[in-house]
């Protein structure tokens, strides 16, 4: 009877989730405002109604529904006091395992087991997945479950097509790779199964989406509307067609380009994960809005890749090592028939070229006249098995080279840059349970006291169609002039610090809107409205973080003046220009966290600052700077 071979992943699973879910909960730094704005924000506000506030993304209705639904449910198995992001945290760190022994099984079936255990080190060490493959982005489901897909080809072909329509329910931008991936091997691809899947996903899709938002509503199409027909992706940043490959790949695996580089010179030049990773590239390089997350399913594609290579080579070079030290124990007679094989230059020159090794290992300097004799007998042979001996050396020493530095960029990325947000926000959470100011906890939510009502949860409109302000669906508490009041006011760009699903703070939080400016007409009131007005006139059509910026004086003096708050939290590039407005309303420092080194978009934010203002009283006389 056959015992049977257990795979490489089915032996590491249980220490790859164990690494997964401390990879979790070392990360404490802020990367992507998507990572607390987009399913988290949903979730908490799907298990407690009228506490947050949604961002204009399930407005205009380009976010699906499944990803939250995915994080509530699993958010019901934890205690109802525990903040959404962390049960959020705790399943993407499972699916990253996913993604990792899906890499591993990949690996193992094209090229064995040393390539699987190859692509775990890779895997596990890799800086970028230990710093964003366990944040609650979509981009971790999508590369999980198409990482899975091309591990079930083409034995279960039936499993690849359900978990490359999974990844289209939670991307819709991934249609467009699994449909290249399709073309390219339609003579094998159950094309009937496969456009019932598509059709029964189409369906699901619409179903659950309509449900949620209350209306027919098909996300797929929206998305595709914004970003492909309106460019609207584009306000966020462009970049050249070029980017990922020459500047996300380079930073997301290191090193590994050059060991790429070294499999198309020597081989494996090509191999199906390799292609599906520059098939997944092609589409999102014709895009002008490039990120780097976009890009996370390719890396363990890359990874596998990376591991034949090494694999190809490192097997070449003990093989030749092995033949080497073999030839010195032929028997007499093979010693015999070699001796005669070589009685003439030529032959001897072929002998002494096809055991380099041997003749590298043992030669004295008294020999060095006969082995330049022998490299030059037969220089194409002799010289490629010394270059394939340097090349042993060197992928050898670029792989521990890359591995040495991907410590020191795990820690830096999860630990410091750009902690200050996150700091700040966790500092307001700890002192609202110190001192007893109003915190969310679990059931409490849905009775929230005399001054907040309880709203049923809809992300489009509050019953009569129309948007109400993102403060006043928190609180009643008005001032004098029946403006609202603000627990928490953060001026900073939009979605610059984690919000509730992160902080769960019982209270009005006001940040600032950054709608784009297709979907401005739908935006909220501005906490600055004068103040708004003017840069209307002066800069057109913009948001209020755009104001806030251009002149952040003047966006502060109103908003202060309209809206008492008790914390305020400001950024570096604001604090100087704000000296006198803090003062004007009785703000004083209670806590400062440090945010990053450096900056990627030139704006560098060294520090988060947060503020107590005093009183609630009337409001100061409004003076609006016309002025920068």
């Amino acid at each position: 009877m056959t015992k049977h071979v257990r795979r490489t992943w089915q032996s590491a699973w249980p220490w790859v989730l164990l690494f997964r879910v401390c990879n979790a909960w070392f990360v404490a730094t802020y990367f992507d405002p998507d990572e607390f704005w987009q399913a988290p924000e949903s979730a908490h506000a799907w298990l407690h109604p009228g506490t947050t506030q949604l961002p204009w993304e399930h407005r205009a209705r380009l976010r699906s529904a499944f990803h939250p639904m995915l994080l509530v449910a699993f958010a019901k198995l934890w205690p109802t006091n525990i903040p959404v992001m962390t049960s959020a945290r705790m399943l993407h760190a499972g699916i990253a395992c996913v993604a990792d022994l899906a890499a591993v099984d990949l690996a193992e079936k094209h090229a064995g087991r040393s390539a699987a255990r190859w692509t775990l080190v890779l895997q596990l060490s890799n800086w970028f997945l230990c710093y964003a493959g366990t944040r609650c982005f979509a981009n971790g489901i999508e590369t999980a479950f198409l990482t899975v897909s091309l591990a079930m080809w083409p034995e279960r072909k039936m499993g690849t097509i359900l978990c490359a329509a999974i990844a289209c329910v939670v991307r819709p931008s991934a249609a467009a790779a699994c449909a290249i991936c399709s073309l390219l091997v339609w003579r094998a691809m159950p094309w009937i199964r496969a456009i019932g899947v598509a059709m029964a996903t189409s369906t699901f899709v619409l179903a659950l989406d309509s449900g949620y938002y209350g209306e027919l509503t098909f996300t797929p199409w929206n998305f595709f509307v914004f970003n492909i027909l309106q460019g609207g992706a584009d306000y966020y940043g462009v970049h050249p067609w070029h980017w990922y490959l020459t500047n996300a790949m380079p930073t997301m695996i290191g090193l590994l380009v050059v060991v790429i580089g070294m499999g198309f010179w020597k081989g494996p030049r090509w191999s199906l994960p390799l292609a599906a990773a520059f098939v997944w590239l092609f589409p999102l390089s014709m895009a002008k809005h490039k990120e780097f997350r976009f890009a996370l399913p390719a890396v363990p594609l890359l990874h596998v890749h990376c591991a034949m290579v090494i694999t190809s080579h490192m097997s070449r070079g003990n093989k030749t090592h092995s033949s080497a030290f073999a030839h010195g124990s032929h028997t007499a007679s093979n010693r015999m028939s070699s001796k005669a094989r070589v009685d003439s230059p030529e032959g001897e020159g072929k002998h002494m070229a096809k055991n380099m090794p041997t003749v590298l290992q043992r030669i004295g300097i008294a020999r060095l006249p006969h082995v330049f004799y022998e490299l030059t007998a037969d220089p194409s042979q002799t010289w490629a098995t010394v270059g394939m001996l340097l090349m042993q050396k060197n992928i050898r020493l670029v792989v521990v080279v890359h591995l040495l530095l991907q410590l020191p960029f795990s820690v830096y990325f999860c630990r410091y840059h750009q902690r200050g947000a996150v700091e700040a926000m966790r500092w307001l959470r700890t002192y609202a349970d110190a001192s007893g100011y109003p915190v969310s906890r679990g059931a409490a939510t849905h009775h929230m006291g005399a001054n907040v009502p309880r709203l049923q949860f809809n992300p489009s409109s509050d019953g009569d169609g129309t948007w109400q302000s993102h403060w006043s669906r928190f609180s009643e508490h008005r001032t004098s002039d029946g403006l609202p009041a603000f627990g928490v006011m953060v001026l900073a760009r939009c979605h610059a610090t984690p919000a509730q699903s992160f902080a769960n703070l019982h209270t009005n939080v006001a940040r600032l809107d950054c709608t784009p400016p297709s979907h401005r007409q739908n935006a909220p009131p501005s906490i600055a409205s004068a103040q708004m007005s003017h840069c209307k006139e002066v800069l057109g059509n913009v948001s209020e973080s755009d104001c806030f910026e251009w002149n952040p004086r003047a966006f502060a003096s109103e908003a202060l003046a309209r809206h008492p708050v008790d914390f305020l939290v400001i950024f570096d590039s604001a604090r100087n220009a704000l000296e006198s407005t803090l003062k004007l309303h009785h703000c004083r420092q209670r806590a400062q966290f440090f945010q990053s080194h450096f900056s990627s978009d030139g704006s560098l934010e060294k520090y988060v600052w947060v503020y107590q203002c005093g009183g609630r009283g009337k409001p100061a006389e409004l003076q609006i700077d016309s002025q920068r």
